[in-house]
């Protein structure tokens, strides 16, 4: 009879935990999400025409561009996107997951080429994982 007590109550307290651990891993996803795009600085269209000139130096070009760490990549998008974006992330962080499935989905329609569509695609799966 105590073996039985003790199976169940170890039972009922590792679901409980999984179930903590789910939703913590659920908010770092987004934090994370939150904090890359803050980085993101939108690209301005200009209607100005530049030109650059150059000497160069040496014959021997390899092509190969410089590697140099810890360098952050940025990402080239426009402020309508970075908007339908930050619109879509806001709405699953306040809990809405099916009206967030739909901006997200309506961002990869609109912005199929963005360089956030990566992100939007792993956040609807991680946004129908969680409906689950």
């Amino acid at each position: 009879m105590t073996r039985l007590i003790v199976i169940a109550f170890a039972l009922v307290f590792s679901v409980g935990v999984a179930g903590v651990s789910a939703q913590e891993a659920q908010k770092s996803f987004w934090d994370g999400l939150r904090s890359k795009i803050e980085k993101v600085t939108p690209t301005k269209k200009t209607s100005v025409t530049t030109a650059v000139g150059g000497v160069r130096g040496a014959k021997k070009d390899d092509g190969r561009e410089l590697y140099w760490k810890g360098k952050e990549e940025t990402l080239n998008v426009s402020a309508d996107e970075l908007t339908a974006f930050n619109a879509a992330v806001q709405v699953a962080v306040d809990g809405d997951s099916a009206r967030a499935t739909e901006l997200f989905e309506a961002f990869v329609a609109s912005y199929p080429t963005s360089a956030l569509r990566q992100d939007s695609l792993l956040a609807l799966e991680n946004l129908k994982a969680g409906a689950k």
